[in-house]
Protein backbone atom coordinates (compact mmCIF):
# COMPACT_ATOMS: atom_id res chain seq x y z
CA UNK A 1 0.00 0.00 0.00
CA UNK A 2 1.46 3.34 -0.99
CA UNK A 3 1.60 5.99 1.73
CA UNK A 4 0.35 8.67 -0.66
CA UNK A 5 -2.82 6.65 -1.20
CA UNK A 6 -3.88 6.51 2.44
CA UNK A 7 -3.18 7.66 5.95
CA UNK A 8 -2.84 5.09 8.71
CA UNK A 9 -3.25 5.80 12.41
CA UNK A 10 -2.13 3.45 15.16
CA UNK A 11 -3.98 3.93 18.44
CA UNK A 12 -1.49 2.85 21.08
CA UNK A 13 -1.11 2.78 24.84
CA UNK A 14 -1.12 0.38 27.75
CA UNK A 15 -4.12 -1.85 28.31
CA UNK A 16 -6.75 -0.03 30.39
CA UNK A 17 -5.36 3.38 29.36
CA UNK A 18 -8.36 4.50 27.31
CA UNK A 19 -7.40 3.04 23.92
CA UNK A 20 -10.85 1.51 23.40
CA UNK A 21 -12.62 4.76 24.19
CA UNK A 22 -10.36 6.71 21.82
CA UNK A 23 -10.76 4.09 19.08
CA UNK A 24 -14.53 4.22 19.47
CA UNK A 25 -14.55 8.03 19.20
CA UNK A 26 -12.28 8.03 16.16
CA UNK A 27 -14.33 5.26 14.55
CA UNK A 28 -17.53 7.26 15.11
CA UNK A 29 -15.74 10.25 13.54
CA UNK A 30 -14.95 8.33 10.36
CA UNK A 31 -11.74 6.39 10.99
CA UNK A 32 -12.08 3.01 9.28
CA UNK A 33 -11.01 0.24 11.68
CA UNK A 34 -12.03 -2.67 9.49
CA UNK A 35 -15.22 -4.64 8.93
CA UNK A 36 -17.43 -4.96 12.02
CA UNK A 37 -17.11 -8.74 11.99
CA UNK A 38 -13.33 -8.37 12.39
CA UNK A 39 -13.54 -6.13 15.47
CA UNK A 40 -13.42 -7.53 18.99
CA UNK A 41 -16.73 -6.62 20.53
CA UNK A 42 -17.94 -5.95 24.03
CA UNK A 43 -17.41 -8.24 26.99
CA UNK A 44 -17.33 -7.98 30.79
CA UNK A 45 -13.89 -6.33 30.65
CA UNK A 46 -15.05 -3.65 28.24
CA UNK A 47 -18.80 -3.23 27.93
CA UNK A 48 -18.62 -0.60 25.15
CA UNK A 49 -16.43 -2.81 22.95
CA UNK A 50 -12.71 -3.06 22.34
CA UNK A 51 -12.61 -1.83 18.73
CA UNK A 52 -9.58 -4.09 18.14
CA UNK A 53 -9.13 -5.67 14.74
CA UNK A 54 -8.65 -9.40 15.26
CA UNK A 55 -6.07 -9.56 12.47
CA UNK A 56 -3.73 -7.13 14.23
CA UNK A 57 -4.34 -8.93 17.51
CA UNK A 58 -3.36 -12.32 16.02
CA UNK A 59 -0.21 -10.99 14.38
CA UNK A 60 0.86 -9.14 17.53
CA UNK A 61 0.24 -12.21 19.67
CA UNK A 62 2.31 -14.26 17.21
CA UNK A 63 5.18 -11.78 17.39
CA UNK A 64 5.19 -11.73 21.18
CA UNK A 65 5.01 -15.55 21.35
CA UNK A 66 7.86 -15.85 18.85
CA UNK A 67 10.10 -13.85 21.18
CA UNK A 68 8.93 -15.70 24.30
CA UNK A 69 6.76 -12.96 25.78
CA UNK A 70 3.25 -11.67 26.19
CA UNK A 71 1.59 -8.32 26.74
CA UNK A 72 1.94 -8.66 30.52
CA UNK A 73 5.52 -9.97 30.28
CA UNK A 74 7.05 -8.32 27.19
CA UNK A 75 10.13 -9.95 25.71
CA UNK A 76 13.45 -8.19 25.43
CA UNK A 77 13.63 -7.06 21.81
CA UNK A 78 17.07 -6.27 20.42
CA UNK A 79 17.57 -3.55 17.79
CA UNK A 80 16.62 -4.84 14.36
CA UNK A 81 14.42 -7.65 15.69
CA UNK A 82 11.69 -6.73 13.19
CA UNK A 83 13.96 -7.83 10.30
CA UNK A 84 14.54 -11.33 11.66
CA UNK A 85 14.11 -13.87 8.81
CA UNK A 86 12.11 -16.19 11.08
CA UNK A 87 9.31 -13.60 11.03
CA UNK A 88 8.64 -14.13 7.31
CA UNK A 89 5.28 -15.82 7.86
CA UNK A 90 4.04 -13.09 10.23
CA UNK A 91 5.37 -10.42 7.89
CA UNK A 92 3.42 -11.96 5.00
CA UNK A 93 0.29 -12.10 7.14
CA UNK A 94 0.75 -8.45 8.11
CA UNK A 95 1.17 -7.39 4.48
CA UNK A 96 -1.97 -9.30 3.52
CA UNK A 97 -3.87 -7.67 6.38
CA UNK A 98 -2.71 -4.20 5.36
CA UNK A 99 -3.92 -4.85 1.81
CA UNK A 100 -7.46 -5.22 3.17
CA UNK A 101 -7.30 -1.49 3.98
CA UNK A 102 -6.29 -0.56 0.43
CA UNK A 103 -8.49 2.15 -0.99
CA UNK A 104 -9.34 3.63 2.41
CA UNK A 105 -8.09 7.19 2.64
CA UNK A 106 -8.07 7.23 6.46
CA UNK A 107 -7.85 4.04 8.44
CA UNK A 108 -6.26 2.67 11.54
CA UNK A 109 -6.23 0.15 14.28
CA UNK A 110 -6.20 -0.09 18.03
CA UNK A 111 -4.34 -2.94 19.63
CA UNK A 112 -2.33 -2.25 22.81
CA UNK A 113 0.35 -4.84 21.95
CA UNK A 114 1.29 -2.62 19.01
CA UNK A 115 2.90 -0.29 21.55
CA UNK A 116 5.56 -2.95 22.23
CA UNK A 117 5.90 -3.89 18.56
CA UNK A 118 6.15 -0.49 16.84
CA UNK A 119 9.32 -1.24 14.83
CA UNK A 120 7.56 -4.12 13.06
CA UNK A 121 4.58 -1.99 12.00
CA UNK A 122 6.73 1.05 11.16
CA UNK A 123 8.77 -1.18 8.82
CA UNK A 124 5.55 -1.84 6.89
CA UNK A 125 4.01 1.63 7.20
CA UNK A 126 6.90 4.11 7.38
CA UNK A 127 4.68 7.19 7.78
CA UNK A 128 2.37 5.63 10.34
CA UNK A 129 0.85 8.24 12.61
CA UNK A 130 -0.11 7.63 16.23
CA UNK A 131 -2.65 8.57 18.82
CA UNK A 132 -0.99 7.78 22.13
CA UNK A 133 -3.28 7.13 25.09
CA UNK A 134 -1.87 7.88 28.52
CA UNK A 135 -3.50 7.25 31.88
CA UNK A 136 -2.09 7.42 35.39
CA UNK A 137 0.07 4.29 35.87
CA UNK A 138 -1.54 3.66 39.25
CA UNK A 139 -5.02 3.83 37.72
CA UNK A 140 -3.92 1.42 34.97
CA UNK A 141 -2.43 -0.97 37.54
CA UNK A 142 -5.56 -0.87 39.69
CA UNK A 143 -7.76 -1.47 36.64
CA UNK A 144 -5.61 -4.45 35.60
CA UNK A 145 -5.81 -5.83 39.13
CA UNK A 146 -9.59 -5.57 39.04
CA UNK A 147 -9.98 -7.00 35.52
CA UNK A 148 -7.21 -9.60 35.42
CA UNK A 149 -6.19 -10.13 39.03
CA UNK A 150 -2.57 -9.25 38.20
CA UNK A 151 -0.44 -9.29 41.35
CA UNK A 152 1.17 -6.09 42.54
CA UNK A 153 4.61 -7.47 41.60
CA UNK A 154 3.62 -7.34 37.92
CA UNK A 155 1.74 -4.07 38.24
CA UNK A 156 4.71 -2.25 39.75
CA UNK A 157 7.28 -3.06 37.03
Amino acid sequence: MKECESKAIGIIGMHRSGTSMVAQLLHQSGLFLGPADQLLGANSGNEEGHFEHLGFFKINEGLLRHFGGSWEAPPKLNPGWEREPALAELLAAARALLQTFSGKSLWGWKEPRTTILLPFWKSLIPNLRFVICVRSPLDVANSLAKRDGLPIELRSL
